[in-house]
């Protein structure tokens, strides 16, 4: 890119713009998150709305709420 950028002075004067895209999605979370986490976001899930089990585990333990979410959802689904 360097070379095209040097040997044609249009582009030179002006931005240049780069698209890139996305890391792709982890194939499977729940292995990602520690044991101890997953005990601790089981029992709210089993008595609260999922959206307040996982704040709830994801302020106990510091993980990410989206990913406690998602699994607590796979708990209420299983």
């Amino acid at each position: 890119m360097l070379e095209w950028v040097k040997d044609d002075s249009n582009q030179q004067r002006g931005e240049i713009v780069l698209i890139i895209d996305a890391a792709p999605p982890a194939d499977n979370q729940d292995d990602a998150l520690p044991d101890e986490t997953l005990r601790t976001l089981k029992i709210p899930a089993s008595e609260l709305p999922t959206k307040q089990a996982a704040t709830l585990a994801a302020q106990l333990t510091g993980a990410n709420r989206k990913i406690l979410y998602d699994v607590a959802l796979e708990m209420k689904n299983s």
